[in-house]
């Protein structure tokens, strides 16, 4: 939907023929409500008539008006490509082959009954779908409980309004693509850094030594399971390097950086999302040569639903539950991948399939 006018008279088919493709100036005489779908800083839908009217977004994706000089309409050429994935599958029938060359792509991409598509990484390219944004903030340095740390406050307005979905929270943090530890009251080494021990034999100081109960999930999860007294993130406990907490009644992100790890207003990322891809009953899916990042991909109801060559980087988290994974459907593939940083949850979670491979 590009354009919505409401107006308190009836208007011929003359009437509407002679001004449907002009843009209105918001003046006109009759005219209750014009959308032409822009945004403001508040993330709402501006209504430009003299009532203005601004309209609450909500459940909806909004996507971004392509135009170019040398490219009225991308059409997936070399010299016209489009600007996004989303684009591009807006425009992709039942066959298509969806090439993408090398990048990072912050998107959220979502669909219903959308079939036989291929969805590909270019050859030798480092694709990377990424369910993180870069997060442009006036950090200054802070006193808490004796510790030198960092905090920003974070206008989670403007976060939407640039990056087009509403943003509400923080999921996590990573600075110089370094992953970073949401706070927690018993200290341990950063989980993405080589260790050297195993599961019978641990290093000291390691996550995997301390066998820490997830305080998320069984925080009134099941009425059978016993609180575990604390919360992820919690201030109190931001007590030790490359730890950080988000107070989401004030928008702070309050930041304990590692030597070399500083952060600025250009090297912090954040997820903001728990799920980066949905497919709800689409079919014949073919995802190959991608790297999901700091998202989960979800498929429900889908057959024949492919997964190859691929890599999943920091899926879940301890706030951002979803795991990859499907539910439902039938003759589903998940090949040759790799999984990596995981916490909270499994790297992959099928329920309810009939006749999966995983290889």
């Amino acid at each position: 939907m590009d354009e919505v006018r409401m107006w308190n008279v009836a208007r011929s088919e003359s009437e509407i023929k002679a001004d449907m493709s002009k843009e209105l100036t918001g003046s006109e005489s009759n005219l209750v409500a014009y959308y032409p779908m822009n945004i403001n800083i508040n993330y709402e839908l501006v209504d430009l008539s003299s009532n203005q009217n601004h309209g609450t977004i909500k459940n909806v994706d909004i996507r971004q008006k392509y135009s170019s000089n040398d490219c009225n309409v991308p059409d997936g050429t070399e010299s016209c490509p489009y600007p996004t994935i989303n684009s591009a599958l807006d425009d992709a029938n039942p066959g298509d082959r969806v090439l993408i060359k090398e990048g990072r792509y912050s998107e959220y991409i979502k669909r219903f009954q959308y079939h036989d598509v291929k969805i590909e990484g270019y050859p030798g390219h480092n694709v990377v779908i990424d369910g993180t944004i870069p997060l442009e903030a006036n950090w200054e340095p802070y006193n808490h409980n004796g510790h030198s740390i960092y905090k920003a406050v974070l206008d989670l307005d403007l976060l939407s309004y640039n990056n087009l979905f509403p943003v509400d929270s923080i999921y996590s943090v990573f600075v110089n693509g370094r992953y970073m530890i949401m706070s927690m009251p018993v200290n341990f080494k950063n989980p993405t850094d080589p260790t050297t021990g195993n599961p019978k034999n641990p290093e000291p100081g390691t996550l995997f030594s301390l066998k820490i109960r997830s305080p998320v999930a069984y925080n009134g999860s099941s009425p059978e399971l016993v609180s575990e007294g604390y919360e992820p993130g919690e201030l109190a406990n931001l007590d030790t390097l490359e730890e950080w907490s988000f107070n989401p009644s004030t928008s702070t992100l309050y930041l304990y950086p590692s030597p070399g790890y500083i952060p600025t207003s250009s090297n912090v990322r954040v997820r903001t999302k728990a799920i980066m891809l949905n497919f709800h009953e689409c079919d014949y899916l073919q995802f190959k040569n991608l790297h999901f990042y700091s998202g989960s991909l979800k498929g429900n109801g889908c057959d024949h639903f492919v997964v190859e060559d691929s890599k999943f980087s920091f899926s879940v988290d301890m706030r951002a539950k979803e795991s990859n994974g499907l539910i439902y459907g039938e003759y589903s593939v998940v090949r040759n991948c790799i999984f990596e940083h995981m916490n909270n949850g499994p790297p992959w979670r099928q329920q309810r399939t009939m006749y999966p491979t995983f290889e």
